[in-house]
């Protein structure tokens, strides 16, 4: 996002098994030294501020990582200047084969007659065909997320095409778009999932409401989950976002449930927004089950004061935020949770010793701060006890850390953060493939930042023909 837009991506940006607790955490006491030191990972610069960008201008202030698909392809967003100094707004790129294209930039003309106003809208997603989904800010500028428009890039035709215009495009149940949100997701046929903003009475706020939908391949729209549908267990959704779609169409969401607690994550104040729970749409019937509730006790004890940023692999493994914070806080102190078939454990929780020293004392509150993938494998970051910050990656009954504070990455530099909205935000974020690389933005000690792929050695041999 453009940064007089950075506190408003905040305020959004969460929306929102394979072992036993014990079995981690004693996985966490076996971990070699070679683990503790990122020496299973070589690095690579995808790009850094201030290099050249596709369209003339230069990267400026941040990198935000889309996603990275098994042909090592990136999608990404950055700021933009012409002079140095000043932002002109934000670019969508793909990084493929060694090139890099910009499939929006700020003022282009897009599909549906509109303009891009030079922002993107939480994190644009990739799948294995190269395709891309892209929530993009429009003209005339509007307090987000109204006006925010949904496209769909094909590899194939080297295109963009409006999936939802707003004020334009119909909605399910006979309205029309009036914008959307966090976040866009497309799997590996064609199908997207978006939460859009339509009119409505049933939503937080006063004629609007989010819900979650569905795309397919052909442009057709289907609801998931709308302000004023039934919920599992009673009682009505009034607010859904942060879909996220596998290949079975199966949609993992967050969503809020009028008459509860409503909780402002970032102590925002848009209405449009709430605090939410973590639900599962069930392909191909779209039954909704639910996941990880407000209120829920949450495995090694605590309870879910939210759930948020669910995440589902095509084996229905849900991965998602749970804020264990005392009331009345909020997002103070958060792990990550695994959701498998009918249990959840913890991946890992405040207080956990991590590898390379510390202890997690947050996990990062990006959307896309932790990823899952079909294996299995979970990237994530995370703010430690001892005030560094680190990306790691869990695989089977390890913890590797791939990146922290002040590891010096040869040829990039020496790093200080991993916050894309500037230091302190907890915003890193770190999303890889089916190979376990690990996409990420350091900012570095001398002022300059990069985006940084990260790739298991075990892995060098077959990713060399990408590079």
């Amino acid at each position: 996002m453009k940064r007089n837009l950075n506190q408003t991506v905040r305020n959004h940006r969460r929306g929102t098994n394979v072992m036993a607790s014990v079995l981690l955490m004693a996985a966490f006491a076996a971990l070699s030294p070679q683990d503790s030191q990122g020496a299973d990972y070589t690095y690579s610069r995808v790009a850094a501020l201030g290099e050249a960008a596709p369209g003339g201008a230069k990267y400026f202030f941040d990198f935000e990582r889309g996603q990275i698909n098994n042909r090592h392809e990136i999608i990404y967003t950055a700021d933009l200047t012409l002079d140095g100094t000043n932002d002109i707004g934000e670019g969508v790129f793909l990084r493929s084969k060694g090139l890099t294209f910009a499939l929006v930039l700020p003022g282009d003309s897009l599909p549906g007659g509109v303009t891009a106003a030079g922002g993107t809208w939480g994190t644009s997603a990739l799948n294995e065909a190269g395709d891309a989904a892209i929530a993009e800010l429009l003209l005339p500028s509007m307090p987000p997320p109204i006006n925010i428009g949904v496209f769909r890039y094909s590899a194939a035709a080297k295109s963009l095409s409006a999936v939802v215009v707003p004020g334009v495009t119909p909605a399910p149940g006979g309205s029309v778009f009036q914008g959307a949100t966090i976040r866009v997701s497309i799997n590996n046929h064609g199908e997207l999932a978006f939460a859009g903003v339509v009119p409505t009475t049933a939503g937080l706020a006063g004629g609007k409401g989010v819900g979650v939908f569905k795309a397919g391949p052909a442009g057709s729209i289907s609801s998931v989950a709308a302000p004023g549908d039934e919920a599992p267990g009673g009682g009505a959704f009034d607010f859904a976002e942060n879909p996220w779609i596998n290949d079975r169409g199966d949609v993992a969401f967050g969503a809020h449930i009028h008459g509860e607690e409503w909780i402002h994550p970032g102590g925002g104040t848009d209405n449009l927004a709430a605090g939410e729970s973590v639900y599962l749409s069930k392909a191909p019937d779209g039954d909704i089950v639910s996941i990880a509730h407000q209120g829920d006790p949450a495995p090694g004890g605590g309870n879910f004061r939210i759930a948020w940023g669910p995440i589902v692999n095509n084996a229905r493994q849900i991965l998602f935020v749970g804020d264990l914070t005392a009331p009345p806080a909020v997002q103070q102190s958060q792990g990550l949770f695994l959701f498998n078939r009918h249990s959840t454990v913890a991946v890992v929780r405040p207080g956990d010793l991590l590898p390379g020293g510390g202890s997690l004392m947050n996990v990062g509150q990006y959307i896309l701060s932790h990823h899952l993938n079909n294996r299995g494998q979970i990237s994530f970051t995370a703010i430690l006890s001892t005030g560094d910050e680190g990306v790691y990656v869990k695989s089977g009954s390890s913890i590797r850390l791939v990146a922290k504070t002040g590891m010096n990455i040869p040829g990039i530099g020496t790093v200080a953060n991993f916050d894309s909205f500037g230091a302190g935000s907890d915003s890193g974020d770190s999303v890889m493939n089916e190979r376990g690389q690990v996409v990420f933005f350091a900012n570095l000690t001398n002022g300059g930042g990069a985006m940084v792929l990260a790739t298991p050695k075990d892995e060098d041999d077959r990713s060399e023909e990408d590079r």
